[in-house]
């Protein structure tokens, strides 16, 4: 029997046991919580002996060099290695018809998948609904995932790295690969962690080993890209900025009854002897196209992220979307930026009570009441479908080299409101009638239409014939080989006067609509006309292919001659620094009221050697406009120096003032041109390169440290300069 003392002192160490042992648990629990699964997998791989640690190196070098490579595919299609495996397509014509569109439109494997977009057609009335082609991250999720996209990248490729391993093979090694690739990445909330399993037997002379599986780490952090992404998907779903960013926009250029600016969504005018205005469907569609999307939705921006800019007001507040990240991730070193390139083709269509086929107006033209009294209404109603590539780059990521992933986003307006997935998609507001006119019975003269290559003179088939009267145009077919010619022969409906024309179509080429009347019966005075047809008549049409040279933009500068003296043109040219681009924008001068609008645009970096215009150029008269732009660096700044302004006869009531100075720290228009130039067929066709040619005022590389407050001026004297320095800006062939 234990005596209290020694009952206390087992009781003592009982306790003691106990303290100790739930001390140790929780020790382990923490250490078993604390190890990441990376770790687990790093600590099967087994160790290499001294001498085949050159091959164990090579294996890892080849790992990451073709995990980087997948990782940058995945990035570049929206999380995808191969978009057709999945059933992902793209559509370079009408890139809102699929579930991802082409960066490329020429390049059918540059597709990127929809993150966002409407499922159905775009002219869907009832039972609409919307999609998502975004991939799990992680492949316990579902697939697919990027975990398992990269792991079957490294699975296929990593033996092309490898290379047989014939380096080795020259230093008397043998290498046999006993089995084959089999790879599992781990995405991790820092980094991507990948265990490779390839069993490998090594002998070196009398040395015989054998390697099974290898370790690396990709220094990227996908899991913040991925989460960050999503996000932006969400508020999309949730709050639809891109379509509300769009009718801003358009409510905005359509201030005002201009017909150079957008028909409004909605304005009366009373005004009995005013004539009302018109606007041509297709124009309103190339202004969209081309300066107001590729312009507008760069503003959108992301707060807080490394791209962010500080900018005051309501227009910048709106364009400003505040994300947060569930798991704590910081953007402030991401750059997130929003695109729309003006070669992927949009949906449009503009409806209303004034819209008359290709015309757009008031309702005055069809009510004569409202004529009468000299009210006019304007109300219309936009449908605009169009592509939105959301680049997020991370600049740290593999060491500072940087990490691109892109992800689809697709704007949706229907009716000026933004399209509601699980609603009706479109609702046609006052429907045009149709006429007569495209009835196959009305035909009365036969017509045999060639079609040629311009360029070229050859024959060119697949060339869709269409003949238009106002609002109505007709399909009369496409031209086919007969007799070594492309023809249409098509039948065509008597049209007296100017108001009929025929018009080509295929893609890749321009054509110059011409307006003819036809005549049926024995008109055999009329038909000597060029501009009338008439039965058993034969017309030939030619097609202008696009052409795709380089394009390069240069600089020559307006120098100035020390602190406070003259500026002085230099016309030497000048590459572009890293730090410039220019934005180039033609206008073709039309040769005809009846020829389409035609505009070209694209933005030209300095680090780039020549860049292309979509879909290409033709020859012709063309409006020129450049904008120089000068972009600063993060500390950067450009100082215009105060200056002192006297005034007074005498010097005792002589009164100074300092004005200025001022600064710049963000991008700033350093110059550009305007003018009209001639590119001539033998410019396009005898040349590989078109060089063009902007005015830099002020050149910041050469006058940082001579400008003054009256310099500013020289930011406004792009205009006039042009006139002045025209013939040597005028573009050069190369």
């Amino acid at each position: 029997m234990l005596s209290k003392g020694k009952k206390a002192q087992v009781t003592l160490f009982i306790i003691i046991g106990i303290i100790m042992l739930t001390a140790i648990s929780i020790y382990v629990f923490i250490r078993t919580a604390q190890v990441p699964k990376d770790e687990e997998i790093a600590h099967v791989v087994i160790e290499v002996p001294t001498e085949f640690q050159p091959v164990n190196s090579y294996v890892e070098n080849c790992i990451l060099k073709t995990g980087k490579e997948g990782i940058e595919i995945i990035g570049h299609h929206g999380g995808y290695i191969d978009l057709k495996k999945w059933g992902i397509t793209s559509n370079n014509m009408n890139p809102t018809n699929t579930n991802a569109f082409r960066f490329n439109p020429d390049d059918e494997e540059s597709g990127i998948a929809y993150w966002h977009y409407f499922k159905s057609d775009n002219s869907c009335e009832t039972d609409c609904e919307c999609g998502s082609e975004k991939p799990f991250l992680l492949k316990k999720d579902g697939a697919p995932s990027i975990e398992e996209e990269l792991e079957d990248y490294i699975n296929e490729n990593l033996e092309i790295c490898l290379d047989d391993f014939k380096s080795f093979r020259r230093q008397g090694f043998v290498v046999e690969g006993l089995d084959k690739v089999k790879t599992n990445v781990d995405i991790t909330n820092d980094d991507m962690a990948i265990l490779v399993e390839y069993p490998l037997r090594i002998r070196r002379g009398g040395s015989d080993d054998k390697v099974e599986k290898f370790f690396v780490r990709l220094p990227l952090n996908i899991k913040r890209i991925y989460e960050l992404a999503s996000e932006l998907v969400n508020s999309q779903v949730d709050y639809s900025y891109l379509d509300r960013w769009t009718m801003e926009q358009i409510s905005g250029f359509g201030l005002g009854l201009d017909e150079n600016r957008l028909p409004p969504t909605a304005a009366n005018e009373l005004s009995p002897g005013k004539n009302p205005v018109y606007w041509k469907k297709q124009k309103v569609k190339e202004d969209i196209e081309n300066n107001i999307l590729p312009l507008y939705t760069p503003f959108l921006t992301v707060f807080n992220s490394r791209n962010y800019a500080d900018r005051t007001g309501t227009y910048y507040e709106r364009a400003t979307l505040p994300v947060a990240s569930a798991s704590g991730y910081s953007y402030n070193n991401i750059d997130i930026n929003f695109n729309y390139m003006n070669w992927w083709p949009i949906y449009f269509d503009i409806t209303g009570r004034g819209v008359r086929g290709g015309k757009i107006g008031p309702e005055t033209a069809s009510s004569s009441f409202f004529s009468f009294i000299g009210i006019k209404r304007y109300n219309f109603y936009y449908d605009v479908s169009y592509p939105v590539l959301v680049d997020i780059y991370d600049s740290e990521a593999f060491n500072n080299q940087g990490y691109h992933f892109y992800a689809g986003l697709e704007a949706n307006v229907r009716n000026n409101k933004a399209l509601n997935c699980s609603g009706p998609g479109v609702s046609l507001i006052a429907p045009p009638t149709g006429s007569m006119f495209c009835d196959v019975n009305q035909g009365c003269a036969d017509i045999t239409i060639e079609t040629k290559d311009a360029k070229t003179n050859r024959a060119l088939e697949g060339v869709t014939v269409y003949y238009s009267s106002g609002r109505e145009s007709c399909d009369k077919g496409f031209s086919k080989i007969k007799n070594n010619m492309a023809i249409v022969e098509a039948s065509l409906p008597q049209c007296v006067g100017t108001a009929c024309s025929l018009n080509a179509v295929k893609e890749g080429y321009w054509t110059y609509p011409k307006r003819y009347a036809v005549r049926c019966g024995d008109y055999s005075s009329a038909c000597i006309n060029d501009n009338v047809l008439c039965d058993g008549e034969n017309l030939k049409i030619e097609l202008e292919p696009y052409r795709d040279n380089d394009i390069i933009v240069k600089k020559k500068m307006m120098v100035k001659q020390g602190q406070g003296g003259q500026w002085v043109f230099d016309n030497t040219a000048h590459d572009l620094n890293d730090k410039e681009y220019a934005s180039i924008m033609l206008t073709k001068i039309k040769e005809s009221a009846d020829e389409e609008d035609f505009i070209v645009s694209s933005i030209y970096y300095g680090n780039e050697s020549a860049i292309k215009l979509y879909p290409g150029i033709i020859p012709g008269r063309y409006e020129l406009r450049i904008d120089l732009m000068y972009k600063m660096g993060d500390d950067e700044k450009v100082v215009f120096r105060e200056v002192e302004e006297c005034s007074g006869e005498e010097l005792s009531d002589e009164k100074c003032v300092t004005v200025g100075p001022y600064e710049f720290n963000e991008t700033m228009i350093e110059g550009g041109a305007v003018l009209n130039i001639s590119i001539t067929k033998d410019m396009l066709d005898s040349y590989n390169a078109l060089t063009f040619y902007a005015l830099s005022s002020p050149d910041i590389a050469t006058n940082y440290d001579v400008l003054d407050i009256y310099d500013i001026e020289e930011m406004g004297k792009t205009g006039e300069y042009s006139k002045k320095y025209k013939v040597e800006l005028k573009p050069t062939a190369s």
